[in-house]
């Protein structure tokens, strides 16, 4: 079962009934995995944030310089909404704080202009350490220096939130305490994201929930074995990095209507909506030509170094990924469509 799907609603009505925001619970599933969790609800952003000619920057640790969730973000961006003209840097660094970014971020990405910038920070804030009022002080005070500096070159922000960990870090000699400690400590973190997005008025990308919570579904499907975070505990794979994209873009505002293809068939005809045009409709065959496609993504469902087993615990296909047929005046209870070399029977 796909738990994001339950939370969303929930999600809003809590939001809609309490209007207070600030001290509102995110409410999460049942069971005692979750019970000393205590995320707080964010302001969720209903309008796109993203502007035509946009440089964005990606900013973040190692799991940043993976270059795997922000080329997921540039491949989208690129193919699904290209008259946005959107242009994409990753300014990753591996082992990176929040503190060394500040220190680093005029000379390495104020210098190339960014117009909006995502970051994502926390995982080496945290020190994989049971969380600590000091470590909250240092991680908030430079992640608001950075939103205030990013502010100041007229730059938008998406504050994102660090994901979550899997198993104790081995090649980290200072870690202590236990998983559980570790992912309360990047609660704790996230929350503190949250406050700064609400007052600094930036937007919030929320990578930590998903990933906590779809990475339980995920091992209570598919084993053990399945590590959302990563075969090491700390640095996903293409599932876990499909979930972070999500997440982004979610925050982007972006509707994910990529065009809509309509056929006629009493009258013969076809039309389009979006990046398509019409290159010839005749005998049942309709040709195509776009500048604008969904997203696609390969791999198997249960396999957390698949794209496509990413999508599986977020709504990237419902939300971000609509290229819609739409048949009108069917004359028959069902029809085969082929798509290149691809059938499936509709009824």
């Amino acid at each position: 079962m796909n738990l994001f799907h339950r939370m969303a609603p929930a999600l809003i009505a809590c939001s809609a009934a309490l209007g207070i925001q600030s001290q509102t619970l995110v409410p999460l599933p049942e069971g005692d995995f979750f019970k000393p969790f205590r995320p707080h609800l964010s302001v969720p952003n209903q309008e796109l944030i993203l502007r035509e000619g946009d440089r964005l920057a990606i900013c973040g640790d190692s799991i940043t310089e993976q270059r795997m969730y922000s080329r997921i973000i540039e491949t989208y961006l690129t193919v699904c909404v290209p008259d946005l003209r959107v242009s994409v840097r990753q300014f990753g660094w591996s082992g990176e704080r929040a503190p060394g970014f500040l220190s680093r971020m005029t000379n390495d990405v104020l210098r190339f202009r960014p117009t909006i910038a995502t970051t994502c920070y926390g995982m080496n804030d945290h020190r994989y350490q049971p969380f600590t009022a000091e470590i909250g002080d240092v991680y908030s005070q430079s992640s608001r220096a950075i939103i205030q500096a990013f502010k100041s070159h007229g730059v938008r922000v998406v504050q994102g939130s660090a994901g979550t960990v899997g198993k104790m870090p081995s090649w980290v000699q200072t870690a202590e305490g236990n998983v559980q400690d570790l992912n309360l400590g990047l609660l704790e973190l996230r929350n503190i994201d949250v406050q700064l997005a609400r007052e600094e008025n930036v937007t919030f990308a929320d990578l930590f929930l998903p990933m906590l919570i779809q990475g339980r579904a995920a091992q209570q499907k598919y084993g053990a074995s399945y590590m959302i975070t990563g075969k090491d505990g700390v640095h996903p794979d293409w599932a876990g990095q499909c979930v972070m994209a999500y997440s982004f873009l979610n925050a982007f505002g972006l509707e994910g209507n990529l065009g809509q293809i309509t056929i006629d068939l009493e009258n013969k005809s076809a039309s389009t909506m979006g990046g398509h045009e019409v290159q010839g409709y005749n005998d049942g065959r309709l040709t195509l030509s776009s500048r604008q496609y969904p997203f696609c993504a390969t791999g198997a469902l249960g396999d957390d170094s698949s794209m496509r087993s990413g999508m599986e615990w977020v709504p990237f296909m419902e939300e971000l990924n609509r290229l819609t047929l739409k048949i009108k005046n069917p004359s028959a209870a069902r029809y085969r469509l082929y798509w290149g070399a691809f059938e499936k029977v509709y009824s």
